[in-house]
């Protein structure tokens, strides 16, 4: 239970909780908390948290991780359900109060997939240590020829507004790529006031495989995705951020993996976190500050935006799933994702980290009170109990019996140890009796 300091701000807090309650119990989601009350016997220690935890918890749906440790807390003891509910409605108020008064520092990020918290002071200490420092733009001289293949095998996607900083690098780097000779270019210029298009054309002059629309009005990142999905040529897909880097072989090996793994939909990877945006790829490479994406499963899907950063995906996909939902300002590629899992696609990581990732404290997701956060949570709430798993809800009796094993682990073992303890065990046997060696 959080704790408030003073009197007035207990009272203060108390009131709230009474006029909460007092709305709490009108709702269609009261009713359904109270029927679980009500029906403590019959329901299991996960219905009950998936239901209260789905009511309260302002950051979203609730998540598989949420419902294991709750389960642990309760361990099948009804008693344990009202001080359940009412340490939930404490936090929630706490938590309405928090995020009022949150101090948020867009310049500061925790690296995906780690704990690691990244700050101006950390880079700044790092780039003293490999004596690397902010640089002036560094171009290579351009070809005098560059001659296509004519097969368009990727499709390179990109939104461009206020890229004027970024431009020439961006460029630069992607048609450095190894495989530029096999794919295009398509940049939407979303009514940008920068003046880019000026850089985009010397660029054309060489390269005939870059595309450029420029819209007569500002539309925002995933509509313009969509309009440059419907001109992609590309067999597979890729999103190309301006102020964002690859290895010169990125496409190279993206492209590799889905034409060698026909069983995967999308391949994604680690990048590389920079503070810098004016540094080469191999540079920010050389400071390490690295992603430790997991391997895309339902319940990692919904801890976080996986596959993250520059992933590749075959075009078809669009034609099952749909395209990016272009009412959302900045986690429209989440829920793709996610929409594709439900549709049983096949997500392939690659281990090899060939992309960094500029934190731009300017970006649409980088501040919590911005659209962006509020879109995360409404994704939450629609998928969590879509792909939270039904056997990550029931109770240990009903577990055993689905898994047609004996009812030997306690309370204080979630779900997923006793899963993987009794396959395990399953292994062994297994082994013992010769079959499998």
């Amino acid at each position: 239970m959080p704790w408030f300091p003073d009197r007035w701000r207990r009272t203060a807090i108390r009131a709230l909780i009474k006029c909460r309650l007092r709305a709490f119990g009108m709702t269609p989601e009261s009713r359904r908390v109270n029927y679980m009350l009500r029906m403590h016997d019959q329901c299991s220690d996960g219905e009950f948290l998936q239901s209260i935890i789905e009511f309260f918890h302002l950051h979203g749906g609730p998540l598989p991780s949420q419902i294991e440790q709750g389960k642990l807390k309760l361990k099948e003891s009804r008693a344990r359900r009202v001080s359940v509910v009412r340490r939930q409605m404490l936090n929630y108020i706490y938590q309405l109060n928090r995020s009022a008064a949150a101090n948020h520092n867009p310049d500061e990020c925790f690296i995906m997939g780690t704990r690691q918290l990244l700050t101006p002071s950390i880079w700044a200490a790092r780039a003293a240590e490999l004596n690397i420092h902010r640089q002036t733009t560094r171009l290579r001289s351009m070809p005098k020829k560059f001659a296509h293949s004519g097969n368009y095998l990727i499709s390179a996607i990109a939104s461009l507004y206020k890229g004027g900083p970024y431009i020439e690098q961006f460029l630069e780097n992607m048609t450095s790529q190894s495989f530029f000779d096999q794919a295009e270019l398509i940049i939407i210029d979303a009514h940008s006031p920068d003046g880019e298009a000026e850089v985009i054309k010397r660029y054309q002059s060489t390269y005939n495989n870059i595309v450029y629309r420029r819209l007569d009005r500002r539309v925002g990142i995933y509509e313009a995705w969509n309009l440059a999905i419907k001109l992609a040529r590309g067999k597979y897909l890729t999103n190309t951020n301006l102020d964002d880097l690859r290895r010169i072989d990125s496409i190279e090996l993206q492209a590799r993996a889905l034409e060698s793994c026909h069983f995967a939909d999308v391949t994604y990877q680690d990048v590389f976190y920079t503070l810098d945006h004016t540094l080469s790829f191999d540079e920010i490479s050389k400071f390490n500050f690295k992603t430790e994406l997991p391997l895309v499963t339902a319940h990692n899907l919904l801890e976080m935006n996986l596959p993250h950063n520059a992933p590749m995906w075959r075009k078809s996909l669009h034609d099952e799933v749909g395209f990016f939902d272009a009412s959302l300002t900045s986690a429209a590629d989440w829920e793709f994702w996610l929409r594709c899992y439900l549709k049983g696609k096949t997500f392939w990581k690659n281990n090899t980290p060939h992309v960094s990732y500029f934190q731009n404290p300017r970006g649409v997701s980088t501040n919590p009170d911005t659209l962006g956060m509020v879109e995360i949570r409404m994704i939450s709430r629609k998928y969590s109990g879509k792909l939270t798993s039904r056997y990550l809800v029931m109770s240990r009796k009903s577990l055993a019996d689905a898994l047609d094993v004996n009812l030997d682990w306690d309370t204080n073992s979630t779900h997923y140890s006793a899963v993987q303890r009794h396959l395990a065990l399953l292994g062994a046997g297994r082994r013992v009796d010769g079959i499998s060696e």
